[in-house]
């Protein structure tokens, strides 16, 4: 049966800087909306302080599935990946999920990254997504978003476990690792053979419905208008809003504007959190540069965001190890105050 207002999930480890703005933005913005933080002693804080349900992973670590993964469980990547724990993590997340589901009696509900911005209330979301088992980040190859059923978690895991267990399968993943020596085999591979072999009805998240998206990583263009500038080295879609707090991209293919409902900042400086949090409250007038257009919306200035990143790269050209992280610590003072 479904839930009349589907619970929110995040599951993270460690205390990142994004953190506490990820996990107020969804306060704000789903107020009556149970939101659960699957988190570990480093953020319970963070999750008490933005009014987030906290559940220590830990608790959900001992279940038949999780028992089996455990046991089967190989690191497998590139030579330069490194990343271990990582690895680890974005495959057993999916494991601690279902055990809290089931203990709970959840059946569906939403999970994004913890870096992903939700900017509206996503109760008024769910229909578009009635049709479906599921949706889809990553260009279509991870799990995340809109989930219908615990039974889909139950299978997805069941493959995992069954890919480890498939030693020519896994033979296959390492040989093909040999050519891309920074990537690994991860949840998204194990999630669109499951969905492949299973006939799982899935849907991108991010196709525009009723002129709004679920952003895909704000580093992909995906068809919509990007900065003519890097910042961190990566291209970003071209940010709006209006004085409601309502964000927007705009598609190159008609220049009409597309609300977004939710912002996945992967790769970005912790700024523009900051900058993002600012604008949905309304409290950007002040504290954030944007260059007004004739029909009421307005579009984010990030210039000085990519002036700071050629700086950081010009002074580095002179560091010595001595010098580093004295210079690391004057360059991230003057960056948060801008």
């Amino acid at each position: 049966m479904k839930n009349k207002f589907p619970p929110i999930i995040f599951c993270h480890y460690g205390c990142s800087d994004y953190l506490c703005y990820v996990l107020n933005q969804a306060r704000y913005s789903n107020p009556n909306t149970r939101i659960v933080l699957l988190g570990d002693d480093s953020n319970k804080s963070i999750a008490v302080k933005a009014s987030v349900e906290h559940r220590c992973f830990d608790n959900y670590a001992n279940t038949k599935e999780i028992n089996t993964f455990n046991e089967v469980y190989k690191h497998v990547a590139g030579r330069n990946h490194g990343r271990k724990k990582w690895t680890n993590f974005v495959f057993k997340r999916w494991f601690y999920i279902y055990s809290f589901l089931k203990e709970q009696g959840i059946n569906d509900f939403w999970h994004f990254d913890s870096d992903n911005m939700i900017l509206d209330n996503l109760n008024a979301h769910s229909y578009k997504f009635d049709s479906y088992d599921c949706t889809e980040q990553c260009g279509s190859s991870c799990l995340n978003g809109y989930v219908a059923g615990i039974n889909v978690v139950f299978g997805y895991l069941k493959t995992i476990n069954s890919l480890f267990l498939n030693d020519q399968y896994i033979a296959e993943q390492e040989s093909n690792l040999i050519n891309y020596p920074t990537f690994a085999f991860t949840e998204m591979r194990a999630y669109t053979v499951y969905r492949d072999k299973n006939s799982i009805r899935s849907t991108r998240l991010n196709k525009i419905i009723n002129a709004e998206t679920f952003d895909d990583c704000i580093c992909f263009e995906d068809g919509y208008v990007q900065y003519k500038f890097q910042i961190d080295n990566r291209s970003l879609k071209q940010i709006y809003f209006n004085n409601k707090g309502e964000i927007f991209f705009k598609n190159t293919k008609d220049d009409q504007y597309v609300r977004v409902v939710t912002l996945n900042l992967s790769w970005v400086p912790i700024k523009i959190f900051e900058i993002v949090t600012q604008i949905v409250k309304g409290n950007y007038q002040n504290s954030v540069k944007y260059t007004p257009n004739n029909d009421g919306i307005y579009m984010l200035d990030l210039t000085q965001l990519s002036k700071n990143n050629n700086y950081l790269l010009n002074f580095c050209k002179f560091l010595t190890p001595r010098t580093f992280r004295s210079k690391i610590r004057k360059y991230y003072k003057r960056i948060r105050k801008i």
